[in-house]
C-alpha cells in the first residue's frame, strides 16, 4: 500500500474523532526510549549478575523474596517487550479489538513493576528512618533506591504500557487510543543504546566484583584503605565496615599483618580527623595484638596507599597481599597495585546499617578507574618528590 495513502487515512481518522500520534510524540520518543533502556538493561544485568540488591533491599519481605520479586520484575518486562510487538504474521489483519487486548496485558504486566517501585519507596522511608535515629551518621546521604525509583518513576510517566512498536511496512488501521507507533531507530537511538549497555555491564558485570583469596591461604599482609573520621575521631561507618573486615580476616587466620593506610593532616601524632590511628584503636579494642598492626600515615589517595603497601612488600620479601575496602573500590586497588608488578587479591567490606550501594561512591569510581588505567602515574608519589 502507498505510505501516501496510509497517512491520508490516518489523518482522516483524526478528523472523525479517532486518535492518531501526537506530533510532540517522535521528539518525546527518543526520552522514552532511552528510559526504557535504562530500565530494561539496568534490571537485566543487575538482577542476572545477582547484584539487584544494589538498588533494592528485601530482607524485611525474606531471603527467598529477594530472589523472586527482581526474578519475577525481569520476567514481565521481557514479556512486555514482546507483547509491545502488533505484527501478527498468519493471523490476518490487525484490528482495533486485537490492539485493545494487547493494551491490556500491557498493563497486567506492568503490575510487577509498579510493586517494585512502592518497594523502593519503603526502602527510602527506611534509610531516611536509620539516617534520623543515628543523626546522620550513615555511610552516605542518598540510597541507591532513591535514584532508582526516580527512574522507574519517569518511565512509568511516559505511560510505557499504552505503547506499542510497528514496523513501518505493516499495514496497520488507524491507531486506537493510546496505542502510539515508536518510529523506526535512528541511529543516535543505536548509540544511546550502546552506551547504556556498556554503563550497566560496567557497573553490574565489573565494577561489583571482588576477588577473595583462596580460603586455604595466609596472607602476609592486608592493607585497609581509610576514609571519613567522625567529628570524636572514630571510624566513620564505611572505615569502620573496612576495617572490621579486615580483622575478621586476621581472626580467622587468613592474614598475619594488618596495615592501616589513611590521612593525618595534622601529624602522625595528633588523632583529629586521623584515619590510621582512628582504625588503629578499633583494631586494638577488637584484640589484635600491635605488633600485627603496621601504620601508614600517608595514605592520601589509592595510589599512595599502594605504593606504600608495595615498597612495605619488598622490603620484607612478602607476596601475598589482600585489599580491604567496599567492593566498589576494590577494582581500582586492584589495578594500582597491577601496575606496580603485584597480583593482589582483594576482600569487601560489609555495611551492617544499610547494605545498598552509594551512588556517588558508585559515580566517583566509573570516572576514577579510567583516569588510573589511562594515566599510570596519576598520582604517582614518587612524582611529587
Amino acid at each position: 500500500m502507498d505510505m501516501k495513502r496510509i497517512h491520508t487515512s490516518r489523518a482522516a481518522s483524526h478528523q472523525a474523532g479517532g486518535s492518531v500520534p501526537s506530533a510532540a510524540w517522535p521528539k518525546a520518543g527518543f526520552a522514552l526510549r532511552l528510559l526504557d533502556e535504562l530500565v530494561y538493561w539496568g534490571a537485566g544485568v543487575s538482577i542476572l549478575t545477582g547484584q539487584s540488591w544494589r538498588w533494592i533491599d528485601l530482607r524485611f519481605a525474606g531471603g527467598s523474596m529477594q530472589t523472586f520479586l527482581p526474578g519475577l520484575w525481569l520476567a514481565s518486562l521481557m514479556a512486555l517487550a514482546v507483547a509491545r510487538r502488533v505484527d501478527f504474521p498468519r493471523r490476518g489483519p490487525i484490528t482495533p479489538e486485537r490492539l485493545r487486548r494487547r493494551l491490556r496485558w500491557n498493563r497486567l504486566l506492568l503490575l510487577p513493576s509498579w510493586l517494585i517501585m512502592l518497594v523502593l519507596f519503603l526502602n527510602t522511608v527506611t534509610y531516611y528512618e536509620i539516617w534520623n535515629q543515628r543523626d546522620g551518621d550513615l555511610a552516605f546521604f542518598i540510597p541507591m533506591c532513591l535514584p532508582v525509583l526516580l527512574v522507574l518513576a519517569a518511565w512509568m510517566g511516559q505511560w510505557p504500557g499504552r505503547i506499542l512498536a510497528a514496523k513501518p511496512e505493516s499495514l496497520l488501521p488507524p491507531p486506537v487510543k493510546y496505542c502510539r507507533l515508536i518510529p523506526p531507530h535512528a541511529w543516535y537511538d543505536q548509540a544511546a543504546e550502546g552506551c547504556v549497555i556498556l554503563l550497566m555491564v560496567w557497573i553490574f558485570g565489573f565494577a561489583f566484583r571482588s576477588n577473595p583469596p583462596p580460603k586455604n591461604m595466609r596472607a602476609d599482609l592486608a592493607v585497609v584503605f581509610g576514609n571519613a573520621v567522625l567529628p570524636h575521631d572514630v571510624c566513620g561507618r564505611t572505615m569502620e565496615n573496612r576495617t572490621l573486615a579486615a580483622i575478621g580476616l586476621y581472626e580467622r587466620r587468613r592474614v598475619r599483618y594488618l596495615m592501616l593506610s589513611g590521612r593525618a593532616p595534622h601529624g602522625a601524632g595528633d588523632p583529629r580527623q586521623n584515619e590510621t590511628l582512628a582504625m588503629y584503636n578499633l583494631c586494638r579494642a577488637a584484640g589484635v595484638p600491635a605488633r600485627n598492626l603496621i601504620k601508614d600515615f600517608h595514605g592520601d589517595n589509592t595510589r599512595t596507599s599502594v605504593y606504600d603497601a608495595v615498597n612495605l612488600m619488598r622490603r620484607r620479601r612478602w607476596k601475598t597481599v589482600v585489599a580491604v575496602s567496599s567492593d566498589y573500590h576494590l577494582p581500582r586497588i586492584r589495578l594500582a597495585f597491577a601496575q606496580l608488578g603485584v597480583r593482589a587479591w582483594t576482600a569487601p567490606s560489609v555495611s551492617r546499617q544499610w547494605r545498598q550501594t552509594n551512588p556517588y561512591a558508585l559515580l566517583r569510581e566509573l570516572v576514577a578507574y579510567p583516569v588510573y588505567l589511562l594515566d599510570p602515574d596519576y598520582h604517582d608519589p614518587e612524582l611529587k618528590k
